[in-house]
């Protein structure tokens, strides 16, 4: 989309392109954003599940675009906790396979000395991806948790484990943005 102002009294003309593929290399050509507001918790051990309402869908102005992909989240773990990013099916920003270890974008777990405090206890977690999905189809960005054992461990999103009706309990916000930059 060209936009076209004139300068002065009409002496002269400037076309800014916005959203355009021929931006120079860098140029963001557009943001989309979710904020998660509500909590969500999970028990699932071993294996990821989506955390809903944590997602994001953009579609590239270009196939050579670079998506940066940018989460902030917050919550609790009742000892560990795992998380990623997903594009569509696929994880992207996880650590190299090794073992029987979790290949993840981010982990918490508490301190033997946090223990005792482990119902109070709240992470803030950043996970900073940039992407090159070569595609101008809609992409879906999500967040993804787990719990990396087999016992009865517990994730929980914009909460502490302790959900007591407290003011020093407080309810947190996540939120995931997508930055569509030209490549």
């Amino acid at each position: 989309m060209a936009l076209t102002k004139v300068i002065g009294n009409g002496i002269g003309t400037v076309t800014n392109q916005f959203a355009d593929a021929n931006m120079s290399a860098g140029a963001v050509l557009q943001v989309v954003s979710t904020i998660k507001t509500s909590v969500f918790t999970s028990t699932s051990t071993q294996s990821f599940v989506d955390i809903t309402g944590l997602s994001a869908s953009i579609t590239p102005i270009s196939t050579s675009s670079k998506i940066m992909v940018m989460v902030n989240l917050k919550g609790a773990a009742s000892s560990h906790g795992s998380f990623r990013i997903m594009r569509d099916s696929t994880a992207i920003g996880i650590g190299d396979a090794a073992g029987n270890r979790t290949r993840a974008g981010a982990h918490h777990a508490l301190t033997a000395s946090a223990a005792a405090y482990t119902d109070y206890t709240t992470f803030a977690l950043d996970m900073h991806v940039l992407d090159s999905p070569s595609t101008t189809n809609a992409v879906t960005y999500k967040v993804q948790g787990a719990t990396p054992y087999s016992s009865n461990y517990t994730i929980y999103i914009n909460r502490s484990s302790n959900d007591t009706n407290a003011s020093w309990l407080p309810r947190t916000a996540s939120t995931i943005t997508l930055m569509e930059v030209a490549g």
